[in-house]
């Protein structure tokens, strides 16, 4: 009899602790779930950040492509104002000429004019 209460109490106990284990498994599982899940939502704000981060790197390097192409026309530009400018001073030049020219003709014909009379 005594042996019989000595088996059942083993029994009892190795089923107690059959689920004891299953018990402990269990919490592991909920434990390992919810620190993912935790993770998950401290991760998921960075990762947006990151991706955030990472367009914005992208855009600043089209940018600064555009900006090399925007500073070469802009000097291209003021080279062909400079040079309009340079045509523009070439034709006062032409002009002052010109008008000197002139004026020295009249000088001329006043003198044959009065030459002549």
């Amino acid at each position: 009899m005594i042996a019989a209460q000595i088996r059942n109490h083993i029994k009892e106990q190795e089923k107690e602790e059959v689920r004891l284990e299953e018990v402990r498994s269990d919490c592991y599982s909920k434990a390992g779930k919810f620190t993912r899940m935790a993770l998950n939502q401290v991760n998921q704000p960075a990762a947006v950040v990151f991706n955030n981060q990472k367009t914005i790197q992208a855009n600043l390097k089209k940018l600064e492509g555009n900006l090399g192409e925007f500073t070469t026309t802009v000097t291209e530009l003021a080279q062909a104002v400079s040079g309009f400018n340079a045509a523009i001073k070439s034709l006062e030049h032409i002009d002052t000429w010109a008008l000197s020219i002139q004026t020295d003709m009249r000088d001329v014909a006043e003198v044959l004019e009065q030459i002549n009379t």
